[in-house]
């Protein structure tokens, strides 16, 4: 029972506090910070005491007439390490925000929303039903949007129409999928989905096509990126923070549930996510390489290291039985990303503040003397290059390893490129890394010299230095880290794992030399070399991709531009065309009512009328000419409004058809592609 009430305690909880820190900020901005910590501190410990009762069995809350089908919340190991990372990652970002944005405006309104964010990302990982799951998801968009606009200039809203286009087109794939699995499937719940998935034809495809399109969106998976790196750079670096670290995740997470659980492994579905993999390896590593914005560095950073987990999760499916080695380095690339990238976007939110500037040509030797940092900095790139001894090269290892399984399983030349593609990425990481270091930490600059102390503040670098400490502690103890990954395997292959995991073998060092070996050379000898150029003496890195040339200029908006005129065309041609009908005939109806009857020779109806009229008028009294005249445009407006009744009830029958056309067709491809299917 208290593991039930806590299950549910840790979702309701921060949605409480975050109005209650809202209203204690209005007065007392040092108590609110107090406040919102010790949330944070609370909800960790809830998270902590709930992993002793989750030993006897996955932790399930069941509260029915709520949301549609009911709120049905789960706790297993799979869905722990998600729920732990979010926790953690959270108390060391909300400490280090009442640092942070001491000098940043709407300080109340963030944390409300910080908060707010918690509560809504945790209850993605915990949603058993996907009904439950997609309204976190989007409380979780609505919520988050206020952190990327929070500094309310003309780049934020920018970046925040981005972010929130994004979301809601997303959201609304993610909708449609839900409703055409409800409606083939009978239920949502994801424990009951994969034996119903079975029975469906081509359709199923459909249904995963639009959950990961809804999905992929939040993950920041090639071609559904275009939001994440203004998005990033925008937010303060907190909130950039949780922004990669943990709510990518939520997208990582359903694509996770989608491919292995509901699809079960699918071979279509693997196959198309390790493409997209690659792909969202390839560009979000080239990018990074030629930014010189510091945050967008690392947003494109974090793009190419999703597309390793995605990758991963695309190899699970593809492995089928023998993808153990591929869960492995799945959800342990999911926890190193996240404390590299977080500890890695707070040292950048050290140096924002104190420089309010960006721009690595403009940071150039900076933190050289800056050894707290350096050291932290320093810990975070050997961990994301994948160095042997930190715990990133043996989560690299492990995918590596997988997709050379997949190779020699299927002796494909396509895998045999995605291993080259690998390592190419690979060694991207090492180059950008290189240039963010070199640049801020190594470089000699006279303006920063014996002035370092002016500069620091040693507060804000206690949460990047206790994630430094963890990713030391995770180097020295990765078996009991894998072993712990091994129990929520269970959920994913439904048995205890048997695989003898083998990180430090020689193959392994030899590659991850190699791969370092070429990030070192292609830094020094390509990208110092062609893409540096001096300005006033000094060597400045500059970006050959123009401003302008992203997707969402090139691409997205045009192409949304284009649609809308077209649907505009095309329905105005409808409407038209239904309109038009109705319109002659109320005009037809009109004219006949203006039509004067004239008496002909011997028209016994007529003659009968005429002298019926006129014993009508002789007993009723003559009205005054006004009151005539109002009274004849009393009787032209009921006409009239008779008339107009009519056209409209016609056209309302026109559209009905209209409508109603439209769905038979829709549900006579729907069953058409289904018995194609089957």
């Amino acid at each position: 029972m208290l593991a039930q009430f806590l299950l549910l305690f840790i979702l309701v909880f921060p949605m409480i506090c975050a109005l209650a820190g809202w209203i204690i900020g209005r007065k007392h901005e040092q108590i609110r910070n107090i406040f919102d910590i010790s949330v944070s501190v609370v909800e960790f410990s809830a998270v902590c005491l709930l992993s002793i009762y989750l030993k006897a069995g996955p932790i399930h809350v069941i509260i029915p007439d709520i949301m549609g089908e009911g709120l049905y919340l789960k706790l297993d190991y799979l869905r722990y390490i998600f729920v732990f990372l979010t926790a953690f990652v959270w108390l060391l970002t909300t400490y280090y925000s009442t640092q942070y944005l001491t000098k940043f405006k709407n300080r109340n309104r963030y944390f409300a929303f910080f908060t707010l964010t918690l509560s809504s990302t945790v209850g993605i990982f915990i949603s058993q039903d996907l009904l439950n799951l997609f309204t976190f998801f989007e409380l979780m968009s609505f919520s988050s949007y206020i952190l990327v606009i929070h500094d309310e200039d003309q780049y934020s809203h920018k970046a925040g129409a981005s972010y929130i286009a994004a979301a809601i087109i997303g959201g609304l794939f993610l909708l449609m999928g839900l409703f055409l699995l409800y409606d083939y499937a009978g239920t949502l719940n994801i424990d009951l989905l994969p034996g119903k998935i079975e029975q469906m034809g081509a359709i199923r495809y459909v249904i995963a096509a639009l959950m990961l399109v809804g999905f992929g969106v939040k993950a920041g998976m090639v071609p559904l990126h275009v939001w994440l790196p203004q998005a990033y750079a925008a937010a303060p670096s907190s909130a950039s923070a949780v922004l990669s670290g943990i709510l990518s995740k939520t997208g990582v997470f359903g694509i996770l549930i989608v491919a292995t659980v509901i699809m079960k492994g699918d071979l279509y579905i693997s196959l198309a996510l390790l493409l997209l993999g690659l792909m969202t390896m390839l560009t979000g590593g080239l990018l990074a390489v030629f930014q010189k914005h510091l945050k967008r560095i690392l947003a494109f950073s974090s793009m190419s290291q999703i597309g390793y987990i995605i990758v991963g999760i695309g190899l699970i499916g593809l492995l089928e039985e023998h993808g153990e080695i591929a869960i492995y380095g799945t959800i342990l690339h999911i926890v190193n990303h996240s404390l590299f990238k977080v500890m890695l976007f707070l040292c950048a939110g050290v140096i924002n503040r104190t420089m309010h500037e960006q721009n690595i040509n403009l940071l150039r030797g900076f933190g050289r003397n800056k050894h707290l940092l350096k050291i932290t900095f320093f810990i975070g790139l050997l961990g994301i290059t994948g160095v042997p001894g930190f715990v990133g090269f043996a989560s690299k290892s492990l995918l590596h390893e997988a997709l050379v399984e997949a190779q020699h399983l299927f002796h494909s030349r396509l895998l045999w490129g995605a291993e080259i593609l690998f390592i190419f990425c690979s060694a991207l990481t090492v180059v950008y890394m290189l240039k963010i270091f070199i640049t801020l930490f190594v470089e000699k600059n006279p303006a920063y010299k014996d002035e370092h102390k002016k500069y620091m503040n040693i507060r804000e670098l206690i949460p990047p230095m206790i994630l430094s400490l963890c990713v030391l502690l995770m180097s020295l103890m990765t078996g009991p880290v894998l072993r712990y990954i091994s129990k929520a395997l269970i959920y994913l292959t439904g048995h205890v794992s048997t695989f003898e995991i083998k990180i430090y073998t020689a193959q392994n060092i030899y590659s991850a030399m190699m791969i370092l070996a070429i990030g070192v050379v292609t830094f020094v000898w390509g990208l110092r070399r062609f893409y540096r150029k001096q300005v006033e003496g000094n060597w400045v890195y500059f970006n050959p991709i123009p401003d302008g040339l992203n997707l969402e200029a090139v691409i997205y908006i045009p192409l949304g531009k284009f649609l809308y005129k077209t649907g505009f065309a095309v329905f105005s041609v409808i409407d038209a065309a239904i309109m038009m009908p109705a319109e002659w005939i109320a005009a037809g109806a009109k004219y006949i009512g203006e039509i004067k009857i004239k008496r002909s020779n011997r028209n016994y109806l007529a003659e009968f009328l005429q002298r019926y009229y006129k014993e009508k008028t002789a007993s009723t009294p003559k009205l005054p000419p006004k009151e005539k005249q109002a009274s004849d445009k009393a009787v032209e407006e009921s006409l009239k409004g008779i008339f107009e009744g009519l056209r409209y009830r016609f056209n309302s029958i026109i559209y009905g058809i209209f409508i109603f056309a439209i769905a038979l067709v829709l549900i006579l491809f729907v069953l058409v592609s289904n018995q194609v299917g089957t």
